[in-house]
Formats: C-alpha cells, structure tokens, sequence
C-alpha cells in the first residue's frame, strides 16, 4: 500500500507540473506582457534616479577637468594686459546651487625661441577678462638665460566659482632684453571643483547630539 501512494503522489505531481507548462505554452500573452511592464518600471524608477543623482550626489563630488592644448606656443613681448599672450585655458562645469571653490593647478614648460638673451617669461591665471586685475593670479616669472636654456614652472591658484560653466586661461609674456621671444614645449591646467560652498571651510555638518553627563 506504501509503495503504491507513492506511485499515485508522482504521478500526480508530475500532472501539475505538466498542467502549468501547458498553460504557459498556450497563453503567451500574459508572458508577453511580463517583459514591457518591467520596462515601464524601470523607466519610471530610472528616471527617479537620475534625477536624484543629478541634484544632489553630483554637486556633492569634485570634478576635474586638464586641458594640454597649447594655443600659442610663441610668447613675444607685451605692452600690457589685452596684448599679452593666450598660451592655453580649461573649461569646467561648476554643478549645484551654491557656490564653489576652483582649485587651479598649472605646468608649463618654456625654452629660448629668438631675441637678444637674458630675459624674462612671465606668466598668470586668469578668471575672465584678463584686463581686469581682480581677475588675475599673481605673476610668476622664469629666466631664460641663453638659446640653449630651458625652463619649466608650475603655478596654482584656488578661486569662488558660482554654479555654471567656467574657463580658466594662462596668460604669458617675454620681457627684458632685445625683441625677447619665449617658446612653449609644454602645457598643462587642470580645474578642480570643491563644493565647500565657496568660503574655503569644511562643509557644514549637522551637530552633535548633546551628551548625557555622567555623575561620579
């Protein structure tokens, strides 16, 4: 008798199983169907996602941006801000509603190019319109001493950025000497965004919970 309920509960079993299979042979629909839901949910929760992620984790991070492009590599004299020299600049989205600081980082590497040798190769930053003094870094100078000197500097500078796109250029000229020409072998600006609200202090963080004074 044991035996034989056994054999009834596997064929039984294996009825059901069979059943199902065939309902999801004859019903395709329904499965059809199945697929194209999933989709429009995740449309709808993707959606929410990026959005989330684009308002509030991404002004959370730092971005950073290089640009090695020289534009001009010969840096002749100047007579002053408007005829100086464009050597290159870098461009950065400043993301979130508040504003941010910019950290500049910049390399340049110069040689003789012409002229009646020694002389100066000065160089700065620039937020703007370069014509504009507050727009401007310090200026650093290297000297190129004869035709077969070469020189290299770096430069930083860290700078208030409100939310938005912003290029950041290097400004250079040759000075002293006799029609003083400086070349430029090599570039680098990187811009790096820190979302300290501007001020340059470490982020706002909710206070502590006030401790329980313990009693001896």
């Amino acid at each position: 008798m044991k035996d034989r309920r056994i054999r009834r509960w596997r064929t039984a079993t294996a009825l059901a199983l069979g059943a199902v299979i065939g309902v999801m042979l004859v019903a395709p629909p329904a499965g059809a169907h199945f697929v194209p839901s999933i989709s429009h949910i995740w449309s709808h929760i993707k959606a929410k996602g990026d959005d989330r992620w684009a308002k509030i984790a991404s002004p959370s991070f730092s971005r950073t941006r290089e640009s090695t492009t020289i534009l001009d590599n010969s840096v002749g004299s100047s007579a002053g801000f408007p005829t100086d020299t464009l050597v290159g600049q870098v461009t950065i989205a400043v993301g979130g509603s508040q504003k941010q600081l910019v950290q500049l980082q910049a390399s340049v590497n110069v040689a003789y190019n012409s002229g009646t040798a020694p002389f100066n190769f000065n160089y700065y930053l620039s937020d703007g319109d370069n014509t504009v003094l507050a727009n401007n870094s310090q200026t650093f100078a290297m000297r190129v001493v004869d035709s077969a000197d070469w020189e290299a500097g770096p430069i930083s500078w860290v700078r208030t950025a409100s939310p938005g796109t912003h290029t950041y250029k290097l400004y250079a000229w040759s000075a002293g000497g006799t029609t003083p020409s400086t070349l430029v072998s090599g570039f680098s600006l990187i811009a790096t965004t820190h979302p300290f609200n501007g001020t340059g202090a470490v982020p706002a963080r909710q206070a502590p919970a006030p401790r329980t004074a313990i009693h001896h």
